[in-house]
């Protein structure tokens, strides 16, 4: 099982459902500056995910600016007391003139629990998913983002095909007119059935939800778009192409670096093999940053939700954590390994350094890995070799140190979090043990049996937060021999093997305390990694 660095566990807060859902983060109101008006003569919220290649009209908001829409709204000609409105608040239309009953939504409570604030509580997936393609309102941004981030946690991918697919063959309610049978065509049905169809695009489009064991729904989809009820509309055409290009594993990109020149590395002087001290700080900091950065970068969302669930097996979470143990292990076992005194506050000086630059780089992870190492108790304790190291270098570790403190719950780190501007590898045991909350304090289902749609959202989140760094990556160059030392150096660890019995041994063995040998249990608490610092 993996276990994270050196206690670091102590520095993660417990998840706040206010500073991660603030009120009015997702606040929807008719009267508020999000409104925006439709030429058609319709009032839709501004909140879109828009796909320029479909556009079809524009939307004008407050602000003077145009959004492009992926479907035809409502012309000109529709008479002013065709207007729609809709109250999220109440997730009805019932300000809707009793005339246009027909274009009601098929679901509402119980179905469906929206909150005050028009936020999605709960539903059964049918009602989620008329959600998802509303026609009401323009796309909502965080529910469909959370929905197809967490949709496995509550259905299969054929379970959600198949709900979208019966929602595009939505049927009209029996009692029109023909004028109104026209109406729901035009107002409803076809903004529908385009809005189903950009459901499955992002699916498609978007790398990071469908796994590889799930591309075998392309063909169902394939299937549904030759239908004659299908094939006619533009929006078909477009997905049509898109899954033959996934088809043919073209997945899109999200990772972004500046396009400047990189900084030029500092080399170590050439010798037949690098030692540790001809490494300046600077450049082992950007190559353990370089590293770490890679590995941080294949976390996918669906690794973090079946972690979190299951917290077992081997994926790129894992990989982290376990490069997290490497490098705390690395410091200790490297400190210890010289008998001078000298020598050893000679290497703390060094990974010092080292960490304070990962702290510049804004590489949290590698940061936290290298203060828990220096900080753990068979190194924290070594007097004689603390001794040797400079007022400058304590002064470095001191800053790093309070970035790790607990008062306040942590709230230097968190602020320090709000204000950085990216590129920044954050430690993915905050990211974690949030995950980690959310699941164990919030219940699959609500009361009434419908899907806890809230606890999806969290999750979302938090998740949202990982992606939100993974987008941006560092612009460093890499030193091949500097890299091939690293790894070597971390190669020796991370066997499944806990090394605290070693590293006090040794640690007694290099600076003994009164001539006492301590037991190791008489400093387990304060350094174990195992299930008592909560995720091991």
């Amino acid at each position: 099982m993996a276990c994270f660095p050196i206690g670091l566990m102590g520095i993660i807060r417990m998840y706040d459902p206010e500073a991660t859902h603030p009120p009015e983060s997702r606040k929807r109101s008719l009267s508020s500056d999000s409104q925006g008006m439709l030429h058609g003569g319709r009032l839709y919220e501004s909140s879109l995910i828009s796909f320029p290649n479909d556009s079809k009209s524009t939307l004008t908001g407050g602000s003077s600016s145009t959004v492009s829409l992926d479907f035809p709204v409502l012309d000109n000609q529709i008479q002013s007391q065709d207007q729609l409105l809709f109250d999220p608040h109440v997730h009805s239309l019932e300000k809707l003139e009793k005339d246009m009953w027909y274009l009601s939504p098929t679901y509402t409570f119980p179905e469906v629990v929206v909150e005050e604030d028009g936020s999605i509580r709960g539903g059964t997936l049918p009602a989620l998913v008329e959600r998802l393609t509303a026609y009401e309102q323009l796309a909502d941004r965080a529910f469909t983002q959370a929905f197809l981030m967490t949709f496995k946690t509550f259905t299969s991918v054929d379970g959600l095909v198949d709900a979208l697919i019966q929602r595009f063959r939505i049927r009209p309610p029996h009692g029109m007119s023909s004028i109104e049978h026209k109406r729901w065509a035009l107002s409803k049905q076809h903004i529908v059935q385009v809005r189903v169809l950009n459901v499955f695009k992002n699916m498609v489009q978007d790398g990071e939800i469908l796994e590889t064991e799930d591309l075998r729904i392309i063909d169902n989809i394939q299937m549904f778009l030759q239908g004659k009820d299908v094939e006619h509309l533009d929006a078909a055409k477009v997905l049509a192409d898109i899954l033959q290009r996934r088809h043919s594993g073209e997945v899109r990109t999200l990772v972004s670096t500046k396009s400047s020149i990189p900084p030029v590395p500092s080399l170590p002087r050439i010798s037949k093999r690098i030692k540790f001290l001809a490494v300046e700080p600077l450049e082992l900091a950007r190559q353990l940053t370089i590293l770490e950065a890679e590995m941080f970068q294949q976390i996918r969302p669906n690794e973090c939700l079946n972690w979190v669930r299951q917290n077992n097996g081997k994926n790129n979470i894992t990989l982290v954590i376990q490069m997290s143990n490497k490098i705390s292990e690395w410091v200790v076992e490297l400190i210890l390994s010289n008998d001078d005194p000298w020598k050893r506050g000679q290497i703390v000086k060094h990974f010092i350094g080292t960490a304070d630059w990962c702290r510049k780089l804004t590489n949290f992870s590698t940061m936290f890995a290298i203060v828990s190492g220096l900080t753990g108790p068979p190194i924290r304790r070594l007097q004689e070799t603390w001794g040797h190291v400079s007022k400058r270098s304590m002064d470095q570790l001191a800053t790093c140190e309070t970035i790790l403190d607990s008062k306040k719950s942590f709230s230097n780190y968190r602020q320090l979090m709000a204000s950085v501007v990216p590129p920044c590898l954050p430690f993915v045991g905050v990211f974690l043990t949030t995950l980690k909350f959310v699941q164990d304090g919030n219940c699959d289902e609500l009361p009434s049996g419908v899907i806890n749609f809230r606890k999806r959202q969290k999750l979302a989140d938090v998740i949202g937060d990982i992606k939100r760094w993974q987008v941006y990556g560092y612009n460093l160059q890499r030193v091949p021999q500097i890299l091939e030392f690293v790894e070597e150096s971390l190669m020796r660890f991370g066997n499944g093997c806990s090394s605290s019995d070693r590293f006090w041994e040794l640690s007694l063995q290099r600076e003994p305390r009164g001539g006492v040998r301590l037991g190791v249990e008489e400093v387990e608490l304060g350094w174990g990694l195992g299930k008592e610092n909560g995720l091991g």
